[in-house]
């Protein structure tokens, strides 16, 4: 069963300065008596409409302040119920020519609500973009018209008569307290809001009427601050849930848990330690994003990260969780982690995605035979991805890699664009012959993103003749949570690890590698969160976590040992995987 709920974010539809919040939602359960049947009666009723039978309960608002109540209970509410209805669908207009925008600019169906039709009380059926220029003459400021003024912003339609008047010029303000009548509404939105009081109110009554008109269109979803959200409201589940329910711990709340290490299942147990830690694929298995899965447990490693995610999120326990599903489902997919030898983490990253990815599509069956994800940095193993995959991986990972050839007799160049959802850099470089530590990891991305020579023979289609090229990488579409391996290992003849350090700063800004044909408007700003690191030679050794929560302390997680840590001792770490998200002070 659904509801409709509004997000309490005042300060995002009052044009004032400052508002205050309303945090807690307005509990109307004791709204819903056949007494107030009849203001059904004032909706024009959608064919199907999944809100036609639920009751006041399911129409979360803001609370109603002490003067919108009193209004309520008089004998006025009937005809307030009616100016509300109207007005709402005057907004409505506005919003679906909003939304018909949208469509256009994203090159949909300009026809997606052909389908509405409109008439007048003699039965004509009226024109859509008529009604929407009637509409935007209509809804001016009166004071601004009759002075000759330019009509100000942030238009409120007076709830108690047919007054509209701007909040940036005041007249809203003065027709409340020359007339009394202290409710607007919002000609953008539809909220309700109090000039007395200067904040957002609402009613059951008129949350009821905003949500089936803007429903009834098509158009809740797209519409400013009217977001919906599946809620409960059997009064039997509701006492279920009630009853075993409580408030989570501070514990609970970051997540803080570590893994028992079952036999050198440290390799797993740090990258898991990234991937609970990720905020986007921790609001994706905590929201319910991996439910009813028709696989058994042993078979789905994303079932049985949807367990982890639970148990790390609910459970007060703080003893180390054991990876005894885990294991078993990964062995069952990918036969070669069976056992109990070192395994890269970096690899079986890739396969744990790559995982993912393949449970949250529907083309999983077609791929049921393939064990593991490619190198991104391989080019002969690589499998391109659907561009339009909107699964979780793709959603916080992927990104676009920007390939310029470029002509060295007649300087033509030739662009490649490769996806990508991982970086891998190189962390030293060549001086006078030998090999040398780069300093940190801005200094990888420039080697990274440079211009070199391939030795390679290219035949030039502007000029028609075989020569040589060079190549230059940037980073084009950037992810929302960028993933980078520092190229720790060599595998020349005789295995080896380089040790050197690399200073990761916990702010990112990658413009500079980006390219200058990428995408408008990009954030390029990203926040440290996750860093996995090795310890030991290339042939044994530990891994170890360092992850930062959600109240910003570094935590380092060693199997089940769980360490606070200052920011200064992680920088000194040396890293294998970092781990950024988008950062929130760019936004």
């Amino acid at each position: 069963m659904t509801a409709i709920a509004k997000k309490s974010v005042a300060t995002k539809s009052v044009p004032s300065k400052s508002v205050p919040k309303k945090s807690t939602p307005f509990d109307n359960s004791h709204y819903n008596n056949p007494t107030q049947k009849e203001t059904c009666d004032i909706i024009t009723k959608p064919q199907t409409n999944y809100l036609e039978n639920k009751g006041l309960e399911s129409f979360v608002s803001f609370p109603p302040c002490i003067h919108l109540q009193k209004v309520m209970e008089s004998s006025s509410r009937d005809a307030i119920l009616k100016t509300y209805s109207a007005s709402i669908k005057i907004v409505a207009l506005g919003l679906q020519s909003l939304d018909e925008e949208r469509n256009n600019n994203s090159n949909n169906n300009p026809n997606a609500y052909s389908r509405l039709a409109y008439v007048d009380k003699e039965g004509k059926t009226l024109s859509l973009k008529a009604l929407q220029r009637a509409r935007s003459k209509i809804i001016k400021c009166n004071d601004c018209v009759n002075s000759n003024s330019a009509c100000h912003t942030k238009l409120l339609m007076c709830l108690q008569c047919t007054n509209i008047g701007c909040w940036s010029g005041k007249h809203a303000l003065m027709h409340a307290k020359s007339t009394g009548h202290v409710f607007g509404i919002n000609a953008n939105n539809g909220e309700l809001i109090c000039l007395k009081c200067t904040d957002l109110v609402s009613h059951p009554l008129l949350e009821r009427i905003r949500c089936k008109t803007l429903k009834s269109i098509g158009v809740l979803k797209n519409s400013l601050n009217t977001p919906y959200f599946k809620v409960e409201h059997e009064l039997n589940k509701r006492q279920i849930i009630h009853d075993l329910s409580h408030l989570p711990s501070l514990k609970e709340t970051m997540g803080l848990r570590g893994f028992i290490n079952l036999g050198s299942t440290c390799f797993m147990s740090s990258v898991l330690q990234t991937v609970i830690h990720n905020p986007y694929l921790k609001r994706y298995y905590l929201s319910g994003g991996h439910l009813n899965c028709p696989k058994d447990r042993n078979e789905c490693l994303s079932c049985c990260l949807n367990d982890i995610f639970q148990d790390f999120f609910t459970n007060p326990a703080i003893v180390g969780y054991g990876l005894t599903s885990f294991i078993e489902a990964a062995w069952r997919v990918k036969r070669s982690l069976a056992g109990y030898s070192e395994q890269d983490a970096h690899e079986f990253w890739q396969f744990l995605i790559h995982q993912i990815h393949k449970n949250d599509t529907t083309s999983a069956r077609y791929l049921k035979n393939k064990e593991s994800t490619p190198a991104v940095e391989n080019d002969n193993t690589r499998q391109p991805e659907p561009k339009s995959c909107d699964c979780i991986i793709h959603k916080t990972f992927s990104g676009t890699l920007e390939s310029t050839l470029t002509c060295t007799v007649c300087g033509s160049s030739r662009k490649i664009e490769d996806p990508m959802l991982d970086v891998s850099l190189e962390i030293q470089d060549k001086r006078d012959g030998e090999k040398a530590s780069l300093a940190d990891l801005h200094s990888c991305f420039m080697k990274y993103t440079k211009v070199e020579d391939l030795d390679v023979l290219y035949e030039c289609q502007s000029c028609k003749t075989r020569t040589k090229v060079t190549k230059r990488l940037a980073l084009k579409k950037l992810p929302p949570v960028l993933s980078i391996q520092l190229k720790r290992f060599e595998h020349l003849g005789v295995s080896s690890k380089i040790d050197y350090h690399i200073d990761i700063p916990h702010i990112l800004d990658v413009q500079e590698y980006v390219s200058k044909s990428g995408y408008n408007n990009q954030v390029t700003t990203y926040e440290l969160f996750g860093i996995v690191c090795h310890l030991g030679s290339v042939n044994t050794g530990h891994y170890l976590a360092y992850v930062k929560a959600t109240n910003g302390m570094w935590f380092k997680f060693d199997d089940a040992k769980i360490t606070r840590m200052n920011e200064a001792d992680v920088r000194k770490v040396n890293a294998y995987m970092v781990f950024y998200c988008i950062s929130e002070y760019s936004k």
